[in-house]
Formats: C-alpha cells, structure tokens, sequence
C-alpha cells in the first residue's frame, strides 16, 4: 500500500498492479471494490485453468476394461454360502486385477427365462440343469470341452464349481440301506433317485421328500440312510451330529455352469478371460469356504469324504441343457427303476450321458 494510494496485486506470470486514489474512494468502498476484484481474478483462473482438469477426469482410466453383466442362477442346493456371493468376491478381485468390473446379479430360472425372452440378454450366465433356455443365447466356448454341456457340436458351458450325492447314515452301516429306512432328499431340481440306481441301492418304493425335511428325518431317527446332496453334509456337519457319509459318485447332475452370452468381440472376449480367471487354480481352491467341489481340482487336501467325492468324477450325467418335460420324465423313470421296473431302466439310460 503506497502512500494516498490503495494497491492490489496478483500473482500471474506476471505481477499486475491496481491502483485506486485514495482521495477519491473511501476506505469501505475501496476495500469493497478490491474484494470484487479479486474474486473477479479468481473466478477467471477456476475457469481457464480447471476446464481441461475436468474433461482428464471425466475421460476413462487407461486401466479401465470395461464392464460385463453376470447372471447367477441358484439350481439346486449349495454347500455352505451363498455362490453369488463368491462370484462378488472374485469379480471384486477380478477387476483389481484386470480393470473389468463384472456386476452379478442373483436371479431364478423363472425370472431370467422372463428377462431373455423379452431381449434382456447378460454377458455371462452362471446356471443349473434347470435353465433350457441358456443353450438359446450361449456362444460356443472358445478352448473348453465338457461333454454334458455340448449342443451343435459345441461346447457352450462349463462347471466352475459342482456337488455331489452320497448316502448318509448315523452311524449305521451303509450296506444296510433299504427302501423301508432310506429317504431321497429331493425338491425336483436335484436327481437323488438317479443316483440312488446308479448307486446300487437295492430296489423297492423309496420315499422322496423336501431336502430339509428329509435331513430332519434322518436326525431324528424317523430312517437311518439319507440318499442327499453335499449340502446335507454341511448340514450334519454344522449340528454337529455323527454320521458317515458315501460319495455316490458314478453320476452328477449337479453343475454350476457358466457360459457366454454376448456376441459383441470384445465383450466376448473379456467374458472369456473372466471365465478363465474363475477357472484358475487359486480361485477354484476358494471352493471350500463355500462347501462346493471343482470340476478342475482336488481343493480339499485329506479331508477323507470331501476329498474322496472329488477324486470320483461323474462316469455320468445328463445334459445341461434338458427341458422341463425331459427332466420330468428322466425322474420317473429314476423312481420306476428303483422299483425294479426294466422300462424305466432302460428310459433312464436314454437320458445318460
């Protein structure tokens, strides 16, 4: 501030210096006018200097990889956690990883048939032998082969996790299952009869129920074998009940697939280096925390019937891609061969892969 004079100045590249006599501007008014122009100056440096900051930040990052739509269709009963859940935890991985971010949203068959038949296609679907529909919009899978999931001479899907069937008893000798004190824990989803046959269970007119309530009446003694899924073993386990458990593993039906939906090249191509990813050997060792086996690996080292049932690969199965009738028909031709029916025995090999 010089002398009968009031100063203002701004640092630019230069220096700029503004002057207002004294003897013209009281001290209000001049403090008034050097406070509008300084915001005045500061307004005009936000703009031309943070338009081209706005724009960098408003441009992708140069890791971005884009994003791809996952679908996940709970087909039959799990081991111990939620699968689209696992699948949140490895797509989060995933896209640290690689910049792709994969969104999984959980849907049933019903609602996903809905969706894609009105135009709603993901890029990538995680499904049971209870969605038909998904040979409709599945590409063929570049570098796999699985035998249960072929259409057209194409392999349009692949297990990233699966079960198992085994007979349970507590405590009783698995040779001693009988129609009279075995019960198939089934809700129509899942093939316990057929692993029954397949299983060499002695024939006669076994009783189906509800999984849960089947498990119930094995815990309280209603019947002594229980014909089931890996998730009845979790459940035994978590009650801490003491049971034996039989892998049944001549026969599965029991696959988590996943297959490809988009036809668009580099969203297929992402798509597949996502499925890649999930197939990997570090992720498919995760399989345990969530009770389920791998189609690829043994993930669960000595721990003797959850190793065991791994190491038994389905001699066979059924086609991923099996219509409702079709599945209804390969069930009541399961029960009519347990019964000793030769018909149905030889109806139930028609479906067999």
């Amino acid at each position: 501030m010089q002398s009968g004079r009031c100063s203002f100045f701004v640092l630019s590249r230069r220096v700029v210096q503004y002057t207002i006599p004294m003897r013209k501007c009281p001290r209000r008014v001049c403090t008034a006018i050097l406070c509008a122009v300084l915001c005045a100056v500061v307004l005009a440096v936000c703009f031309w200097v943070y338009p081209a900051a706005n724009a960098e930040d408003e441009r992708e990052p140069a890791e971005y990889g884009g994003i791809l739509r996952l679908w996940h269709i709970d087909s039959f009963e799990g081991g111990k956690g939620s699968r689209a859940s696992f699948l949140r935890d490895v797509a989060r991985d995933y896209a640290g990883e690689s910049g792709v971010f994969v969104l999984v949203s959980a849907y049933t068959a019903e609602s996903a048939a809905a969706a894609i038949k009105g135009g709603d296609i993901p890029d990538l679907l995680s499904f049971g032998t209870d969605s038909p529909f998904a040979a409709d919009v599945a590409r063929p899978l570049e570098g796999y082969s699985f035998p249960y999931a072929r259409a057209g001479g194409d392999t349009l899907a692949y297990p990233w996790c699966r079960g198992a069937y085994f007979l349970f008893s507590t405590g009783e000798d698995p040779a001693g299952a009988t129609a009279q004190n075995t019960v198939l824990g089934t809700n129509g989803k899942t093939a316990a009869a057929v692993a029954a046959v397949r299983g060499g269970l002695p024939s006669g007119d076994y009783r189906q129920e509800e999984p849960l309530r089947a498990y119930s009446d094995l815990v309280s003694g209603k019947y002594s074998y229980l014909v089931a899924t890996q998730r009845d073993y979790w459940r035994l386990s978590a009650k801490g009940v003491s049971f034996r458990a039989e892998p049944l593993g001549d026969f599965s039906d029991l696959w988590q697939y996943m297959c490809v939906c988009t036809g668009q090249k580099e969203a297929y191509a992402r798509c597949l280096a996502f499925l890649d990813y999930l197939l990997s050997e570090d992720v498919q060792a995760r399989l345990p925390r969530i009770g389920m086996l791998s189609a690829k690996y043994a993930v669960y080292g000595n721990e003797s019937v959850l190793s065991q049932a791994e190491t038994l690969k389905p001699a066979l199965s059924v086609s991923a891609f099996l219509s409702e009738e079709a599945r209804a028909a390969l069930l009541d031709s399961a029960v009519l061969a347990l019964r000793g029916d030769k018909n149905g025995a030889k109806k139930l090999e028609n479906f067999l892969i």
